[in-house]
């Protein structure tokens, strides 16, 4: 079976892509040539296939994230897929499964590929509550993991950079307005999931670049000053 999984073009590779449905070709995200390999969607019991298997999924996912600006993936579709290029950012219908060869990956198969994502520190569980959860349990329940296309400590950077191009040091933001205020729209990190905001500004506390305050009983979101 190694040599099997192993004839596809390896991801990345710009040899007979295959386009989302549906899209235009010219601006469609171009999934690789094992996106339409069949055995693509079935965990291989060889270790050494299902490691391959696991690092081709792990690269994909990041591409086909950081095209669509997804930040989080569950084994089960959820309600929060961008609609911007409709069908084909859905991940459910695009991502994990190809109805041109009627494949998917069952919900067992997603939670395994995200679980190897957090084990390879290329993602993190997080709960309902938004706070990360690394435990085994998350991989047995519909937990959504955190998609690292770009890990908390870039995010940081970005947004670091981002303060100091616009001449917000100095001053306070709340959460809310990092993720989703005017002023950041059109920034990669705008709409950035809390979890992953959190970690970022963590990021940059501990280099004493900025200084995290709680919100108060009053109603007033959590806050951050860059200094």
């Amino acid at each position: 079976m190694v040599a099997t999984m192993a004839r596809p073009t390896a991801i990345g590779s710009s040899a007979a892509p295959h386009d989302a449905a549906g899209s235009d070709s010219s601006k469609a995200f171009r999934f690789p040539p094992v996106h339409a390999f069949p055995p693509f969607y079935t965990l291989q019991p060889n270790p050494v296939s299902r490691s391959q298997q696991l690092s081709q999924w792990r690269t994909l996912i990041l591409d086909f994230c950081r095209y669509h600006r997804i930040f989080t993936l569950a084994p089960l579709p959820t309600t929060d897929a961008p609609t911007g290029h409709g069908e084909a950012a859905d991940p459910h219908k695009s991502l994990f499964a190809n109805r041109a060869i009627q494949r998917s990956l069952s919900p067992e198969a997603i939670r395994t590929v995200l679980s190897d994502l957090v084990d390879h520190k290329q993602a993190a569980w997080d709960d309902a509550s938004g706070k990360k959860n690394a435990g085994p349990a998350a991989a047995n329940t519909n937990a959504k993991a955190l998609i690292y296309w770009k890990t908390p400590a870039q995010w940081g950077d970005a947004i670091y950079d981002w303060v100091f191009a616009t001449g917000q040091n100095k001053s306070i933001m709340t959460l809310f307005e990092l993720s989703h205020g005017d002023l950041v729209q059109g920034q990669d990190f705008y709409e950035l999931p809390t979890a992953l905001l959190r970690a970022a500004l963590k990021h940059l506390s501990t280099q004493g670049k900025a200084q995290i305050f709680a919100g108060t009983e009053a109603g007033d979101g959590e806050g951050v000053k860059f200094v």
